[in-house]
C-alpha cells in the first residue's frame, strides 16, 4: 500500500540588499527555518522588479539605501503594479521620517538590521496574514516620538485637541486612545496592561474605531495616526 504524504508548501523570500554579506547571511537564516526558502536575490530596486515577476516570491524582504532604485521607490513601483504584494523593510535606518515613508509606500514591516532571527522570522509570519509589524526597537521610536503628544497630567488624549481632524469625531476616548497606542505599535496585550483592560476588549475597540474610520488594516491605522500627526 503507498501512502502519500503532504508536502507543507514553503514561503519564498525575495532579499533585496546591495551587500552581498549581508545577503548571505540573512539568506542563510532563512534557509535554516524548514517552511521558508530564498527564491531570489537582488542588489538592488530594479534587479528587484524583475525578479519578483520573475520567481512570484510570497514576501520581499528589502533595504532602503540600495543604488538606481531605492526600496521605498521599489516598494511604492511594486504596489502599484501588485497591490497584494508583501514587502518588509529591513533597513539601518532609524528614524521616523524613514519609517513614515516605508509606510506611505505600502510596506508591512520595518524592522532594523540587528534585529535577532527570531524576531525576523516572527515578521515574515505576521507579514503574511496581513498584519503590520514593526520592530522592537522600531516601536521604541514611535513610543518616543509620541510620548509628549499626551496630556501631561493623564494616559487619556483629548479629543478637543484633535477637533481639527473630522473623522475623529465618531470616536470615543478610549477609542482615541486605542488608536494611538496601536499607531505606536503597541499589541492589544501591550494596550491592555497600559490602560487597565483585558487584550479582547482592546481588540474590540481597535475593531470598532477602524469600522469607524473605515481602516482595513494595522498598516492603515499606523498610516493614519503617522499622515494627522496624532
Amino acid at each position: 500500500m503507498c501512502v502519500k504524504m503532504s508536502v507543507l508548501k514553503k514561503i519564498r523570500i525575495l532579499i533585496a540588499d546591495d551587500h552581498n554579506l549581508f545577503r548571505f547571511g540573512l539568506a542563510s537564516i532563512i534557509q535554516s527555518t524548514p517552511n521558508l526558502e530564498v527564491c531570489a536575490e537582488a542588489k538592488d530596486g530594479n534587479e528587484c522588479l524583475q525578479k519578483y515577476h520573475e520567481f512570484h516570491p510570497d514576501v520581499i524582504i528589502s533595504d532602503i539605501s540600495m543604488p538606481d532604485l531605492d526600496g521605498i521607490e521599489m516598494t511604492k513601483q511594486l504596489l502599484l503594479l501588485n497591490k497584494n504584494a508583501i514587502v518588509i523593510i529591513l533597513t539601518m535606518h532609524l528614524t521616523s521620517d524613514y519609517l513614515e515613508k516605508a509606510i506611505q509606500a505600502g510596506a508591512y514591516g520595518y524592522l532594523h538590521k540587528n534585529c535577532s532571527a527570531t524576531e525576523l522570522i516572527s515578521a515574515i509570519e505576521t507579514a503574511l496574514k496581513r498584519e503590520f509589524v514593526l520592530g522592537s526597537t522600531i516601536s521604541d521610536i514611535i513610543r518616543e516620538r509620541f510620548v509628549n503628544k499626551l496630556p501631561k497630567d493623564s494616559t487619556t488624549p483629548s479629543l478637543t485637541k484633535h477637533s481639527h481632524i473630522p473623522e475623529l469625531s465618531e470616536l470615543t476616548h478610549r477609542e482615541l486612545e486605542i488608536l494611538i497606542l496601536v499607531g505606536k505599535g503597541l499589541t492589544s496585550g501591550e494596550i491592555g496592561k497600559q490602560l487597565f483592560i483585558s487584550p479582547r476588549t482592546a481588540d474590540t475597540h481597535r475593531f470598532k474605531l477602524m469600522q469607524k474610520l473605515n481602516l482595513k488594516s494595522k498598516s492603515d491605522v499606523v498610516r493614519f495616526v503617522l499622515e494627522h500627526n496624532l
